[in-house]
């Protein structure tokens, strides 16, 4: 009778960090308990970390190589279920942020990879001035491997190449003004133009990131890589060349200028005489 009011006494830990729970029967130092021990898991040892004081209070013993909990013949079974469900959900989200960090910072499959990569290279070289960040896209394109963090990176960078690429290209196909279609019929205004283009561009190193008075400005340097980057000019690219050319002709060699807009006064501003000292 005794043994069996003994072992109806025994408070069976809950379910809890995924542990396989094993006997280790009765102890009395430093008090009456009954013993319960199991393999450590991963999820245990993040709630070790989380709770670590308090569970030392209510039982364990953190210092074996096996997870070892006394628990008090007279724990009342709804409070240690609510404890050890408590630091459980902690562990568990710990864990699971753990492994998302992880599996962010792991290289993915060439499989996965190699298509944006390819695509990038691509874009790279037929239309370099469409990347906004240029020096990321040519790291992504030729990385042996990347983290599913920087892929999606990678993707984002090429999409919004891409759309930039779409939205020059729409630009270049509205129509022209009649006056710069009508001069762009000629083929030597369409070299001249092309030739213009590609000047400006070569002087573009910073993509107008700069206003300094070098190669394209903000709003026309995307649609003038773009047309330099044409082995020649169709009459409607020619027609939409002059009209951005004409606003940093002043950068053109003189003849060139001259044969693409004619004969200008001098740019120099005549500047007032200085005024004489009180």
């Amino acid at each position: 009778m005794n043994a069996t009011v003994a072992r109806s006494q025994i408070v069976v830990p809950p379910a809890f960090c995924d542990l396989e729970w094993c006997p280790g029967g009765r102890v009395y130092d430093p008090r009456s308990a009954y013993r319960w021990t199991a393999a450590k898991t991963p999820v245990y040892e993040r709630a070790v970390r989380a709770a670590h004081r308090a569970m030392t209070e209510l039982g364990f013993d953190l210092t074996r190589t096996r997870v070892t909990l006394d628990l008090p013949m007279d724990i009342d079974p709804a409070f240690l279920a609510k404890r050890l469900g408590t630091w459980d959900r902690v562990a568990r989200e710990a864990y699971a942020r753990e492994m998302a960090s992880d599996a962010r910072r792991a290289a993915l499959p060439t499989a996965v990879t190699a298509p944006t990569q390819e695509a990038l290279k691509a874009l790279l070289r037929d239309h370099e001035w469409a990347f906004r960040r240029l020096d990321e896209a040519h790291r992504f394109a030729t990385s042996d491997w990347l983290t599913a963090a920087q892929h999606q990176f990678a993707r984002d960078i090429l999409s919004d190449a891409q759309t930039v690429v779409r939205k020059v290209e729409e630009r270049l196909a509205t129509p022209a003004g009649e006056a710069d279609l009508a001069r762009a019929q000629d083929p030597d205004v369409r070299r001249d133009v092309h030739a213009a283009c590609r000047i400006l561009t070569e002087l573009d190193q910073d993509r107008a990131r700069d206003a300094n008075g070098s190669g394209w400005g903000q709003d026309t340097s995307l649609v003038g890589h773009r047309l330099a980057e044409e082995q020649a000019l169709t009459v409607l690219q020619a027609a939409h060349a002059l009209k951005v050319v004409h606003k940093h002709r002043r950068q053109l060699p003189l003849a060139l200028r001259e044969r693409l807009f004619g004969w200008e006064p001098s740019f120099r501003r005549t500047l007032p005489p200085p005024r004489a000292k009180a």
